[in-house]
């Protein structure tokens, strides 16, 4: 993962690996640290744009790596889990 993904900017997730339902659930479990605009859905990807809430915006890189990788790791368990 580039570093500028985890500093700013917008952020490309394949909707085959990271489902609706997961990112729903991230951005309601990082709700008190960040926000999640979507910004297009477009050949099977989806862009998203998170803003780190200001009062951790010292740590936003940190805080960005920690959403997305709350993110995959619920991914890999919807697949995981799919029958």
């Amino acid at each position: 993962m580039a570093a500028s993904v985890l500093e700013h900017g917008p952020i490309q997730l394949d909707r085959t690996i990271y489902p609706e339902e997961c990112l729903l659930a991230a951005t309601e479990a990082y709700r008190d640290f960040l926000h999640v605009e979507r910004m297009r859905e477009e050949n099977g990807a989806r862009t998203i744009e998170v803003t780190v809430n200001p009062a951790h915006a010292p740590q936003a890189p940190q805080v960005r790596k920690e959403f997305l990788n709350y993110l995959l790791d619920l991914a890999i368990r919807h697949h995981l889990m799919r029958p």
